[in-house]
């Protein structure tokens, strides 16, 4: 089944007209509660299950340990471990309890900053800003921004474009070049794609692909070729059914490997590339514990890693390009709005 996150809507004009008056809306006001108290609730119930793991070694190694050194490395693995949830707890707590403060006062405040790509998510950056903060903002695209927030919980209520793109360290990132970085495109390679070819980086990274299918390829036969050895070997049971079962799996995942590489493959050939032009959609599909993410856009759906997934800004216009045989994602660029 495929989902799409929630993302806070900082750029809302009616927020943003009440916050360049100092005031708050009874929007953000329910909306930072939401937030914050969400955050609060799953930060105590990891501290609650962290804390019921560790206490479990601790209390045994108290009953068990007939010296002193037993019980103090028992008590230094739960600290190593503990310390830093706590601090991370806490922290959460003092966040939650800031935010009610600010909204009892109703004070907002401005500052100039920059929304800047910091490994995995974007971030909120400008002067006074406390340690403590969650500045996470998902839904802006980096660049310079005025942004309007609470002072004690440095909690981002909106924020408006203004013009330059400087950081207090120099020249930040925009939206294609993070792009670029997370889904694996150069500046030439975006430039031979707008030309409706492949980029020399693009194709190398094709038949890297094609090695690492070849590997898996391999492995499922010798895989299969190993388990097919071991039920002929057993003469104390009828082997058809379960030789069958493994020509199936070896038989059908090497075909569709070797499906995927010569796809692979004819794009590689062919050079060509292709391109859909509209707004892109993060989705998600979860499995028990795994987690694939996609772009969808014009009726195609692209797997992508969660870096991706994260760093794709939702509302502007993009231009995707990709191989037409394998729809293999290539690159995308931000036309605006």
């Amino acid at each position: 089944m495929l989902r799409t996150r929630t993302e806070r809507y900082l750029t809302n004009p009616d927020d943003l007209a009440a916050n360049r008056t100092g005031t708050l809306t009874d929007n953000q006001r329910r909306q930072a509660l939401k937030f914050n108290w969400g955050a609060g609730v799953v930060a105590i119930f990891v501290l609650v299950v962290v804390g019921g793991l560790l206490a479990f070694p601790f209390v045994l190694a108290w009953q068990q340990a007939g010296e002193a050194w037993g019980l103090l490395v028992a008590a230094l693995i739960v600290l190593a471990a503990g310390v830093p949830v706590g601090g991370l707890v806490l922290m959460q707590v003092v966040r939650l309890v800031l935010t009610r403060q600010d909204l009892a006062a109703g004070d907002v405040q401005q500052a100039d900053g920059v929304v800047a790509w910091r490994r995995h998510r974007y971030a909120a950056e400008f002067p006074g800003r406390a340690i403590w903060t969650n500045n996470s903002v998902t839904s802006l695209p980096p660049g310079p921004y005025r942004f309007f927030y609470l002072p004690r919980s440095g909690y981002v209520l909106s924020a408006e474009k203004v013009s330059g793109l400087m950081t207090l360290g120099g020249e930040t990132a925009d939206l294609n070049q993070v792009l670029g970085g997370v889904v694996g495109f150069s500046a030439g390679d975006m430039e031979a794609n707008r030309e409706g070819r492949l980029g020399g980086g693009q194709a190398a990274r094709m038949v890297m692909a094609m090695v690492g299918l070849g590997v898996v390829a391999l492995v499922i036969v010798a895989f299969c070729g190993f388990m097919a050895f071991s039920i002929t070997s057993d003469a104390r049971s009828d082997a058809t059914i379960p030789l069958l079962f493994v020509a199936v799996i070896g038989v059908g995942g090497t075909l569709l490997i070797a499906w995927s590489i010569v796809k692979l493959g004819l794009d590689l050939l062919g050079g060509r590339v292709e391109s859909v032009e509209g707004q892109v959609v993060r989705t998600y599909a979860s499995t028990g514990r795994s987690t694939t993410y996609y772009y969808q856009v014009g009726g195609l759906k692209f797997t992508v890693t969660l870096r991706a997934y994260q760093a794709l800004v939702s509302g502007p216009v993009y231009k995707v390009y990709y191989a037409p045989r394998s729809k293999r994602l290539l690159a995308l660029e931000s036309k605006g709005s």
